[in-house]
């Protein structure tokens, strides 16, 4: 129940987050020379009070996504990923964006071997559909060994939308993994996309 409490109140949040986000200025990044470019925003909300969300900025996209509470958020330069970890919980959630698999994913074949090149010596224990407004979403959950008999599970989601896909990936501790899982629901769901306006 308290799950189900957390996504739904997530999913509220992106719904205002996205009537916000029409009326938002991102004319700091308009002459950024280096992509993608991250930025936090914050905007005070009558029921939620002070809401803290993301926007990642492409060369052609932007993107908004609201990160779990108390979350940490960066952006690695050297593989253009945004990494999401937690103070109180062992699990780490990244996102990237490429231009692969523009307007449509490939078979579950191509992804689960694309997964297996990610996380060599894996094991897929499944592979299913997802929920997200950006696009058509599928994702790979894959146990890999580790020592001291204990191994690491991780879900790769990729998400297909008109210029090209978005990879969210959760990764921990098999025994930790499935604690909090509307954590990884709660960010795809989140995600939203929108061509750049840039000025000729």
């Amino acid at each position: 129940m308290k799950a189900f409490s957390q996504s739904i109140q997530s999913l509220k949040f992106s719904k205002l987050l996205g009537c916000l986000w029409l009326v938002l200025s991102l004319g700091q990044f308009v002459h950024a020379d280096e992509w993608p470019k991250l930025a936090e925003k914050t905007m005070e909300m009558d029921e939620f009070g002070s809401v803290r969300f993301y926007i990642l900025l492409t060369e052609t996209n932007e993107f908004q996504f609201h990160p779990p509470q108390n979350a940490g958020v960066g952006m690695e330069a050297s593989s253009k990923k945004v990494f999401i970890s937690f103070p109180d919980h062992p699990v780490t959630m990244t996102l990237q964006i490429s231009t692969n698999y523009a307007g449509g994913l490939p078979k579950d074949e191509v992804l689960q071997g694309r997964v297996l090149e990610i996380y060599p010596g894996g094991r897929i224990l499944q592979t299913s559909s997802c929920d997200s407004r950006l696009g058509t979403c599928r994702f790979i959950d894959i146990e890999q060994p580790r020592p001291n008999q204990l191994s690491t599970t991780t879900r790769h989601a990729f998400v297909s939308f008109a210029g090209g896909s978005a990879e969210v990936t959760m990764s921990g501790l098999t025994r930790n993994f499935h604690a909090r899982p509307y954590l990884f629901g709660s960010l795809l769901s989140s995600l939203e996309a929108k061509p750049r306006q840039v000025k000729k």
